[in-house]
Formats: structure tokens, C-alpha cells, sequence
């Protein structure tokens, strides 16, 4: 049987109980795979649903800019930038890119995800 992530999701808010479902990077971590842990990854911004935005772990705010549709996938998703990127002391570390700002791209269930921390 094979279920979305929604559907998954949706039955976890259901019966009440806390779901752990790792990310990519998570997911290859307990395979026993080498990764890559950086100070900026996506997996360390959180995610406030009320405020419909991102917080960096330096504090900077990710403000939601855009919706798009993927006709491939047949979901929405979504992009939030940096607003104070350009004055960051980390923002080479952060984007990779000099004159960058941080772009976080996700679909509305790892956004729902992100609130959960994961």
C-alpha cells in the first residue's frame, strides 16, 4: 500500500501522536552514509506556520515571496528569502554566493514538517 505524505501526516494529527520523519540528510545519516552537516542548512532554520516565515540561526527572518506550481509533482510550492541577508556577517557561509540572499524552497507538507522539527 502506498501512502502520500499527507496522508500520513493527516493520520498522525488524527489519533494525536508525534511523528519523526527524518529529511534527506537525516534518512542517509542512519543508512550509515557520510553527510555533510553545515551551520545553514535548511534543517536548521525553523519554520513559524502563524507567521508563514523562516528564522535563520542567526536570528534573520525568511519572508514567503512566491508560490509556484510543479506539474511534475502536482503540488504547490513555495519560496521564502532573506530580507537582511545583504548586512550578514555570515552570508558567504549562509548563500555560498557573494550578493546572495538565503532562499528556502519546500511544499506545504515540509513546511507542516518543519514545524515539527524535521
Amino acid at each position: 500500500m502506498v501512502t502520500s505524505a499527507r496522508e500520513n501526516i493527516s493520520y498522525l494529527e488524527e489519533k494525536n501522536l508525534d511523528g519523526y520523519i527524518p529529511n534527506k540528510r537525516q534518512a542517509s545519516k542512519f543508512k550509515g552514509k557520510k553527510c555533510e552537516d553545515k551551520a545553514y542548512f535548511k534543517d536548521k532554520f525553523s519554520y513559524d506556520p502563524l507567521k508563514d516565515q523562516f528564522t535563520c540561526p542567526d536570528g534573520g527572518i525568511l519572508t514567503r515571496k512566491g508560490k509556484y506550481f510543479n506539474k511534475s509533482t502536482g503540488k504547490y510550492f513555495y519560496t521564502y528569502y532573506g530580507a537582511n541577508c545583504k548586512d550578514c556577517l555570515v552570508k558567504l557561509e549562509c548563500t555560498g554566493r557573494k550578493g546572495m540572499v538565503k532562499v528556502i524552497s519546500c511544499n506545504e507538507i515540509r513546511a507542516r514538517a518543519s514545524e515539527n522539527g524535521s
